[in-house]
């Protein structure tokens, strides 16, 4: 599976949605459509201001490369960017808290890596450890790290995490642990708190 993802910053964010909303019931329509979900960022924790992630998943390059033949399927993106920006990516890693269903997630955690490729072997242990850490906490349901699949992608990596709740994401920054394995990396997070607002997939699609 790849992704296409993008972070879309907007002072419109309901129309940019509803938008959205019609771009993906024509990309439903294209052989290689999985899923799509919007998420609506509440809360910028550092440098980085993003408004709406984007996340759309394809079966494969073939029919992603498909979508992409008429720019109108993509209208909720900046003029240009579909061309500019391959915002295409794969899942290298990944980790799930057992017996707890997505559906229980309160909160969704973003965090776009603008970082060089001789950084990404660091960036990518360092989250390592983190996912590792998190399956431990309460509260933790599961968490994701991307890699780009080109070279015009926007980041490097993107990561989400899905926690039950703010609060109980935030509980594991009391141990000095968690501090330890992210410390040397917070000048580069652009993390944000959000919740996902609009989720579809190919089955919903009538026979």
């Amino acid at each position: 599976m790849i992704y296409r993802i993008d972070l879309l910053n907007t002072n419109l964010p309901n129309d940019c949605q509803a938008t959205w909303e019609k771009c993906v019931e024509e990309l439903k329509k294209i052989e290689g459509f999985q899923s799509a979900e919007l998420l609506r960022v509440y809360k910028n924790i550092n440098r980085s201001r993003y408004d709406l992630v984007s996340i759309i998943e394809w079966a494969d390059r073939r029919s992603y490369q498909t979508s992409t033949g008429d720019e109108n399927t993509y209208a909720f993106l900046p003029s240009g960017q579909l061309l500019a920006h391959n915002n295409i990516y794969e899942v290298i890693n990944a980790g799930a808290q057992a017996g707890i269903n997505q559906a229980h997630t309160n909160l969704v955690v973003t965090n776009p890596y603008r970082i060089s490729e001789k950084e990404s072997d660091i960036n990518a242990s360092m989250w390592d450890k983190s996912k590792e850490h998190m399956l431990e906490k309460q509260g933790f349901v599961n968490a994701r790290l991307y890699k780009r699949l080109d070279d015009t992608a926007q980041y490097y990596f993107f990561s989400r995490a899905n926690w039950q709740s703010e609060a109980l994401f935030m509980n594991q920054f009391e141990g000095k642990d968690f501090k330890e394995i992210i410390s040397q990396f917070e000048d580069t997070f652009s993390i944000c708190f959000s919740n996902s607002v609009v989720s579809t997939t190919k089955k919903e699609i009538p026979a």
